[in-house]
This record gives C-alpha cells, sequence and structure tokens, in this order.
C-alpha cells in the first residue's frame, strides 16, 4: 500500500512550485519589458491584449491607454512593396492557415503623424490547439529606411555625376582627335 505524502512535505512542494512560478513570471516580464522590440499580444478580432514599453517609442502611445482597442488604433499599415491584393492574401494566409509571417516591411504614421518604418513578424497563438490571437514582434526601421534611401539618391546622384564626366571626357578626347587631325593637315600643307 502506498504512503499518502506528508502534509507538511506537500506544502512546502506547493510553496516551492509558487516561488519558481513568480520567478520565471518575473524574468520573462523583464525580458518582455526591456527587448528593444515591440511586442504585442491581440486576440483573434485584433484587440490589444497587452504591449510592451517599446510601444511608446515607437508610436507615442502608452501600453495601458491602447490596451483593449483594435490594433487598426495604431494607425493604417502599408505593407511595403506589396499591392493591397497580395498583402491581403498575406493576412488570410496568417488568419486561416495559422502561417507566420516574417519580416514584413511596414509603413505607417506615429501618434504625431510622422511617418515610421516597421520590421513585423507575426505568428498565431495557440492553446489547447485552438487559435487564441496573435503574436507580433516589430522593430522601428526607421532610421535604417531613411540612411537607404539616402545612399539611394547619392548613387543617382553619382550616377549623374559619373554620365557628365564621362560624357565630357569623350567630347575632350573627340577634341583632341580633331586638333591632332588638324594638326597634321598644316604640317602636310
Amino acid at each position: 500500500m502506498k504512503e499518502k505524502e506528508p502534509v507538511v512535505k506537500r506544502e512546502e512542494n506547493e510553496e516551492s512550485y509558487i516561488q519558481k512560478l513568480k520567478e520565471s513570471e518575473e524574468k520573462y516580464r523583464m525580458i518582455f519589458e526591456n527587448v528593444n522590440d515591440m511586442i504585442i499580444f491581440l486576440d483573434m478580432r485584433g484587440k490589444i491584449i497587452e504591449a510592451n514599453n517599446k510601444l511608446k517609442d515607437i508610436f507615442g502611445y502608452d501600453p495601458q491607454d491602447v490596451k483593449g482597442k483594435s490594433i487598426i488604433s495604431l494607425g493604417s499599415f502599408k505593407i511595403k512593396d506589396l499591392s493591397p491584393i497580395k498583402s491581403f492574401g498575406l493576412i488570410m494566409d496568417l488568419v486561416l492557415n495559422g502561417k507566420t509571417i516574417n519580416f514584413l516591411q511596414l509603413e505607417t504614421k506615429d501618434k504625431s503623424g510622422n511617418t515610421i518604418f516597421l520590421e513585423s513578424s507575426t505568428t498565431i497563438l495557440k492553446k489547447d490547439g485552438k487559435n487564441i490571437g496573435y503574436l507580433a514582434i516589430t522593430r522601428d526601421v526607421t532610421e535604417r529606411e531613411k540612411t537607404q534611401d539616402a545612399l539611394k539618391q547619392r548613387n543617382e546622384e553619382l550616377e549623374k555625376i559619373n554620365k557628365l564626366s564621362v560624357g565630357r571626357e569623350l567630347k575632350m578626347i573627340e577634341l583632341k582627335n580633331r586638333v591632332q587631325e588638324l594638326d597634321e593637315k598644316l604640317k602636310k600643307q
């Protein structure tokens, strides 16, 4: 016959388990609040369940102020380099088929109306085999986009200068050849 665990021992185990659970929760809360990316948990209708403090850095909204509101309350999100039809298809793949969307490039505006660029990965959250919401991990890539645009403009300027310089050099060679021809004609005369 199996002996029953003493009540004191069981209570110690429960206390130890609760303490470990609290420590684990604190550890993950610390990571959640201090990571350099915005983390948003959404329900299946797109309502914000929870967001970390990076939301305020990126959008200018306090996470507590947007809790329970639709993700659309943050603004409209334009998927960079995708037509509306392809964008819709991508979102439907996430919703209907549970496919993860990785490194989606988004353009939107912050609370002040400034254009910001984001890179986001979104996945379905499941519990007991049922879809319960979405997890979006998003990074502000505005400075990177601005730098890339500046580099692109600079390259275009340099290409124009190069074309002008090459064109000028070709004209100079042409003129030099013409001067040599004329000089040879003069010497023959």
